[in-house]
């Protein structure tokens, strides 16, 4: 009997509740607002576009990120370069590490801007990929460019290649 009356008035209190809410906000109502699906406008987007563009679309936004996510790689392989550089006054592999540090300055600033926009642009980058397109066709894609160009940015621009001596068999 306790129990039912307990009962009872929490009802009472929770009517009362409503119908405060409903006066303080007339737009609330007994009735809710239907809400649209969101999956409805994304498979009528896929309709939409022509399959040529869609699958272009699928690998250049992929394809894209890995080259921004390569060019912040290779900044940031320029900055640790530089900090070694510095940081080494004694010969490396018979060569003199870096005399005009302090005539540095100029880089060290280029190379910091270009690393905030880099890293924002992945950022970014990585959220438009991702919210377009599954990770599994976007990711394969991504890291393979971002691999490839990594190694061939390495060749290229680090002489990584004096590094390599042999290679290795199992």
């Amino acid at each position: 009997m306790l129990e039912e009356k307990v009962s009872q008035s929490t009802q009472e209190i929770d009517a009362e509740d409503a119908d405060a809410d409903k006066q303080e906000d007339p737009e609330i109502n007994d009735k809710q607002t239907p809400v649209p699906d969101e999956t409805e406008d994304v498979e009528n987007v896929n309709e939409d576009i022509p399959p040529k563009t869609l699958l272009s679309a699928r690998l250049i936004y992929p394809s894209s990120l890995g080259a921004i996510e390569t060019a912040g790689f290779l900044i940031l392989k320029a900055f640790n370069s530089l900090l070694t550089s510095a940081a080494t006054g004694d010969e490396v592999d018979g060569k003199v590490a870096d005399q005009d540090y302090p005539n540095d300055v100029g880089l060290w600033i280029v190379l910091g801007i270009l690393g905030a926009i880099t890293f924002i642009g992945i950022i970014l980058f990585l959220r438009l990929t991702y919210s377009r397109f599954e990770i599994t066709g976007a990711f394969p894609v991504e890291f393979g460019v971002l691999t490839f160009a990594s190694v061939v940015g390495g060749f290229a621009v680090f002489q990584d290649y004096n590094y390599v001596t042999e290679a290795v068999t199992w």
